[in-house]
């Protein structure tokens, strides 16, 4: 990770060692960090320590390298974002935290791109992984549940067995491409995109430190989160300026999340600093599903998809299936099927739920006039 903010980004240790042998519980370790190098290689100077050789690395490993190759839209970015920008791709916690003087200290875990945070355990025989959690709202991304460190920092100890996925949390504020994976880049290139929106908390967490053009500002107190995907031909050695090969993705949402937008539109090409024409040759994925993490309860009725860019249209209902989890507060879109073209962009609103009234603590359950049913609390 030393070679990260020295701008030699493209690097990773030789996974399981080059030297000597790794046990068979140490190289599951290593498989699960080395997946999240930006260069990752199992790599020995003679012996044999492929990963196939011992059940549990080869378990740890499908399913480090499955979600590394799922997450290769936004890896991919963060590559090209290293290229323009010179950012690290395996970033230290200070460097998006540059005002947090415990991430000055931290060395076992870490940021992919700007959203990431990756918390592998690093004992061979360990069990469990301290995470340290800056100022922010953390989004599990297994299971979306939240870790609320808006006003405070946060630790927390996780139990990771052996074959355990590895620990991944998106940063609230942020907009993460996700895709469906494959046996090598070129299939996970050519996935279909899940679009995960972590919104932020409505607390006065400092903003984080993110690469490119970063995030426009909040206003009237709105949840903001923000992101961008680039891709190109795949082969090309010169990227460039010709082509409009870069996506903004913006969420603006009411505090407490139940009513918001994203925005997803055709930006241009950050190295030629203009507005650059349509390329022909890079076709984008479509987008299968939409994510909004940390929103309040929404009418899943009322989500509208609407064409942006040249040929702007009315809001329509989305042809894929809504539903809201409260106990996430996630709203998901599936069965999207949604085209991205260049220049054409979409936008997709969804407003809150009606509030209905509930009986307060002090109400008598046996009040005649009433305007709603107090049967539940009643039979409580």
């Amino acid at each position: 990770m030393h070679c990260q903010p020295r701008s030699i980004t493209f690097a990773g240790a030789d996974i399981c060692g080059f030297n000597g042998y790794a046990s068979e519980a140490l190289c599951a370790r290593w498989a699960a960090l080395g997946a999240w190098y930006p260069f990752s290689r199992d790599h020995h100077a003679e012996g044999f320590q492929e990963y196939y050789r011992w059940p549990a690395v080869a378990e740890v490993a499908r399913k480090a390298y499955g979600m590394r190759y799922r997450a290769m839209p936004s890896l991919y970015t963060s590559f090209f974002d290293s290229h323009v920008y010179g950012c690290p791709i395996m970033r230290p916690m200070f460097y998006t935290f540059p005002g947090d003087a415990t991430a000055l200290n931290l060395n076992a875990q870490f940021m992919i791109g700007d959203s990431l945070l990756v918390a592998p355990c690093l004992e061979e025989n360990g069990t469990n992984v301290n995470v340290y959690f800056p100022r922010g709202i953390w989004y599990d991304l297994y299971s979306f549940d939240v870790t609320d460190a808006s006003t405070a920092p946060q630790n927390k100890s996780l139990q990771v067995g052996l074959t355990d996925d590895v620990p991944l949390y998106v940063l609230g504020g942020t907009i993460l491409t996700l895709g469906e994976g494959g046996l090598n880049t070129d299939a996970a290139r050519n996935s279909s995109l899940t679009i995960l929106v972590a919104l932020p908390g409505g607390g006065n967490a400092p903003a984080p430190a993110l690469c490119g053009l970063g995030c426009p500002t909040s206003s009237n107190g709105s949840l903001l989160a923000c992101g961008h995907m680039y891709l190109d031909g795949g082969e090309e050695v010169d990227l460039g300026t010709g082509a409009n090969n870069y996506i903004s993705m913006t969420a603006t949402a009411a505090q407490g999340g139940g009513s918001g937008r994203l925005d997803i539109q055709f930006q241009g090409n950050p190295l030629a600093q203009t507005n650059a024409g349509c390329s022909s040759g890079i076709d984008w994925p479509s987008i299968s599903a939409i994510r909004i993490l940390g929103a309040g309860a929404v009418d899943t009725s009322s989500v509208t998809v609407q064409a942006l860019g040249t040929s702007p249209g009315q809001p329509t209902g989305v042809a894929g299936s809504v539903s809201y989890a409260p106990n996430t507060r996630t709203l998901s879109i599936n069965n999207l099927d949604q085209p991205l073209a260049c220049p054409e962009g979409w936008r997709f609103t969804w407003t809150a739920a009606a509030v209905t009234p509930t009986a307060s603590a002090g109400m008598e359950c046996f009040v005649q006039e009433r305007r709603w049913s107090t049967t539940d609390l009643c039979d409580a």
